[in-house]
């Protein structure tokens, strides 16, 4: 699948900004032009630690021109109608901590459940049910954390371990997780 880093250019509206183009951008797939995985638009905004520091560098290196220039960033991926928003915001300096050592975000996340923030687990199984690396477990995820904002405490289909000895939440999360940061950062 192919994304984009886009800017606004009106209401509902969005233009293509060319982050291949920046001195900072490391291609790491085998995508051409300005077509980008993922995690490569997650790799060139992590040489910034905010949106500022991300919009001045574009700026300096006339990337990011004319009526977009101040106006909202987003990762935007190709959709039948167009494009669609990715659901999560850009990733900066101060996350390279989280594809280093992918179990702080699995812990992350995880205390959420443990923290009885079922809401957060439900949407989050929402969120990534379609996709395809966890498509048959994620609708589990999804039942177990609506039957835990009924009872008010963490379901026991919570508990139940799979053959590597995780836990269903944990196994969803390692196979989004680590699918992401199979790909070579070199």
């Amino acid at each position: 699948m192919t994304y984009y880093l886009m800017g606004e250019v009106k209401r509902g509206e969005y233009s293509v900004v060319d982050i291949t183009k920046s001195s900072r951008f490391r291609r790491l797939s085998k995508l051409k032009g300005n077509d980008c995985e993922l995690f490569e638009i997650d790799m060139f905004t992590m040489n910034f630690s905010n949106e500022i520091e991300l919009r001045k560098h574009l700026i300096e290196e006339g990337i990011l021109i004319g009526n977009i220039g101040n106006n909202r960033l987003s990762i935007r991926r190709k959709d039948n109608n167009g494009f669609k928003r990715v659901s999560y915001g850009f990733l900066y300096q101060k996350d390279i901590k989280y594809i280093e050592d992918p179990n702080k975000l699995i812990n992350r996340v995880l205390n959420k459940l443990y923290s009885g923030d079922f809401k957060f687990v439900r949407d989050f199984a929402y969120n990534y049910v379609h996709c395809n690396e966890c498509s048959s477990t994620m609708p589990e995820v999804r039942h177990f954390a609506e039957e835990s904002m009924e009872k008010g405490y963490i379901s026991n289909g919570f508990s139940m371990v799979d053959e590597n000895g995780d836990m269903l939440f944990r196994r969803a999360l390692k196979l989004l997780i680590y699918k992401y940061i199979s790909y070579e950062y070199q």
